[in-house]
């Protein structure tokens, strides 16, 4: 499945990519299953977007 991902521009010009959180579809019972998880959903998004956007900086929460 392909994480869904949306973006928008603040009025400060500052551009913020979303996508769907991990295993949204099925639950995950141990926090550091879901951890895992999630870390590698980032990267996978975020390798997918470093080939079309060039980025000035990263953040995100923890």
């Amino acid at each position: 499945m392909t994480p869904r991902r949306s973006r928008r521009r603040n009025p400060a010009g500052v551009t913020v990519h979303r996508m769907r959180p991990p295993c949204a579809d099925f639950r995950v019972y141990d926090n550091a299953t879901y951890l895992l998880s999630y870390t590698w959903h980032v990267l996978g998004a975020l390798c997918k977007l470093m080939e079309t956007v060039k980025f000035d900086v990263l953040d995100f929460p923890e």
